[in-house]
C-alpha cells in the first residue's frame, strides 16, 4: 500500500496482484472498529439516557474534550430539542381534546 502515494492514477493502484484481498482485510478491520465504536457511544448512552437525544458526531466530540463548556454547548441542544417535543406533545393534546369536545 506505500506505493499508493507515490501515483495518481487509481485503476493501476488496484489492478496490482493482492490488492483486492488486502482492501478486503481493511474494509473488515473498518467494520469492526466501527462496531466496537458504536457498543461503547451506547455503553455511554445507557448511563447517561440524554445522549440519545444527540448525534454520534456530537457526543464523540463531548466524550473528546475535557472542556466543561463542550458538554454545555451541547446539552443546551438537548434542552431545546426536549422542549420542543413537549410543546408538540401539548400541541397533539390540545388538538385531541378540541376535536373529541366538538364530537
Amino acid at each position: 500500500m506505500a506505493d499508493t502515494a507515490k501515483t495518481l492514477l487509481v485503476v493501476p493502484i488496484c489492478m496490482v496482484t493482492g490488492r483486492l484481498p488486502e482492501f478486503q482485510g481493511l474494509e473488515l478491520g473498518l467494520e469492526k472498529c466501527q462496531k466496537s465504536l458504536n457498543e461503547y457511544l451506547d455503553s455511554k448512552r445507557r448511563i447517561f439516557p440524554r445522549f440519545y437525544f444527540i448525534s454520534t458526531d456530537e457526543l464523540l466530540s463531548i466524550l473528546g474534550s475535557s472542556e466543561p463548556s463542550c458538554v454545555q454547548d451541547h446539552m443546551i441542544k438537548v434542552i431545546k430539542l426536549k422542549l420542543i417535543r413537549k410543546l408538540q406533545l401539548i400541541v397533539v393534546y390540545y388538538v385531541f381534546v378540541v376535536i373529541n369536545l366538538n364530537f
